[in-house]
């Protein structure tokens, strides 16, 4: 898979031949091992593989960098998948920071993230960022990812009938509409 995951592959013949891989996806290295045989003879094989990048002033552990690549900043929050062209790819580290690697060099590179994802007091302006990095550089992609103070407000008329549906509300320099039974968000 593009993200963290593994995947295999096994074949056998009548002769007593065979082949067999099996790769393990980490955020930050791949692990592959393989075994066969052929004509009599045995082979074995383990690797690891992975890159560390310096950006930013900060050294950032990745799968094996051969491109471009981008260090996701989405404003401190742990645990945020991370979507590369839609695909999931991997999460955010506990300092809220992922390292997109293998990007495609001088093209948009589209990264996301879901907006329900995020902490119920966190905003976000854009759940899209387009970067094109140059040919084996890194980029920041930062996302515009806000703290908030939301609030739940139950409004009433001077009769205590709620406050009609589709209302508007000003308060801090917001508008916000009133939904039913005199609810606002």
């Amino acid at each position: 898979p593009i993200g963290v995951g593994h995947g295999w592959r096994a074949s056998v013949t009548r002769s007593g031949s065979y082949d067999a891989w099996w790769q393990q996806r980490y955020a930050a290295a791949d692990l592959e091992l393989q075994a066969s045989r052929n004509f009599k003879q045995n082979g074995q094989s383990l690797q690891l593989s992975g890159g560390v990048s310096w950006l930013d002033g900060q050294f950032h552990a990745a799968r094996t960098v051969d491109g471009s690549f981008a260090v996701v900043d989405v404003g401190g929050i742990a645990d945020v998948p991370i979507y590369l062209e839609n695909r999931l790819v991997t999460r955010t580290d506990a300092r809220g920071r992922a390292v997109l690697p293998n990007l495609l060099s001088y093209e948009a590179n589209q990264i996301s993230i879901e907006p329900e994802d995020l902490p119920l007091n966190m905003a976000i302006r854009s759940p899209l960022l387009v970067v094109r990095p140059a040919f084996r550089s890194g980029v920041i992609a930062q996302f515009p990812v806000e703290r908030i103070a939301p609030a739940v407000f139950w409004l009433v008329l001077p009769d205590n009938a709620p406050v009609p549906t589709g209302a508007e509300v000003r308060l801090n320099g917001g508008t916000f509409r009133v939904a039913m039974d005199g609810f606002t968000y």
